[in-house]
């Protein structure tokens, strides 16, 4: 293991060397490979600096726009990023219809313990979008403060509960008591499996953020039309260290306002990790 470290830091050192900004990562996830990108500052030569793992949403990936500018931007203000696309999305393996938020949380465990082995990492930070905000909230309460430093969080899904609840989603219903194996949505588009919608209703993301001791940022814009940001005023009553700020018009995935977004989430965590 010992031996692993010191070749992990000569490769890193001749990589970062080069000045070379991201590298691709791969690690074991849930259910098969997880592909994703470690992302560095420019002057980055090996001194400790925080990492900020981010967890993109429902049907996204790791290189939709709002990602990629949410990590150069952290690397501007020193801090190294880590995001991975989940299972059945992206690059990683695993099939669509197979994945769940349980399947998700435990890719986000994982991804956890291989930021925590990095010789490089001061403290860690979480950041979220939609699906992965929800996953952000469940992952935080379950390691602590201890662990997780600090918590950003980006149009947080937790409607999703509700909505497996309702039996109601993206303008599809299903029968929420006789779970069906699949439901089809998008005009087919998309399909969700039971273990998707059974986990939904089963987990309680309100509860999970009054666990959280930890300092928590909430970003919502007015034009969400997957997310209502009254689900983000919500959370601030459950959270004990919570701020939000709701973005006029913003839609769900902020278009054209990335910026906004990643330098509030880049400077607040640049103070909560330092």
């Amino acid at each position: 293991d010992k031996m692993k470290k010191v070749l992990t830091l000569l490769f890193l050192t001749t990589f970062f060397w080069a000045n070379a900004k991201t590298e691709p990562i791969e690690i074991q996830g849930a259910v098969g490979k997880l592909r994703g990108v470690l992302t560095t500052p420019e002057n980055f030569n090996q001194k400790k600096i925080p990492v900020v793992i981010m967890f993109h949403g429902f049907t996204g990936n790791i290189n939709e726009k709002i990602n990629i500018t949410i990590a150069e931007t952290l690397a501007k203000e020193g801090i190294a990023s880590v995001r991975f696309d989940f299972n059945g999305h992206g690059k990683s393996d695993g099939d669509f219809e197979k994945m769940s938020l349980d399947n998700e949380l435990e890719d986000a465990r994982r991804i956890v313990q291989y930021v925590e082995q990095l010789p490089f990492v001061s403290k860690i930070g979480i950041y979220g979008h939609s699906q992965g905000g929800l996953i952000s909230i469940l992952l935080s309460s379950e390691l602590g403060k201890s662990k997780i430093k600090a918590v950003a969080m980006l149009a947080p899904a937790v409607i999703i509960h509700d909505n497996m609840l309702q039996g109601s989603f993206f303008g599809t219903t299903f029968d929420p008591l006789n779970v069906p194996d699949k439901v089809s949505l998008s005009s087919g588009k998309i399909t969700v499996g039971k273990d998707y919608i059974l986990s939904g209703q089963r987990i309680k993301p309100f509860e999970a953020a009054k666990r959280y001791k930890g300092k928590v940022k909430i970003i919502h814009g007015t034009g969400d039309r997957a997310v209502p940001y009254s689900y983000s005023e919500y959370l601030l009553y459950f959270y004990k260290n919570a701020e939000l700020t709701i973005t006029p018009k913003a839609n769900h995935v902020f278009s054209n306002q990335e910026d906004i977004p990643a330098t509030e989430v880049s400077q607040w965590m640049k103070k909560q990790l330092k």
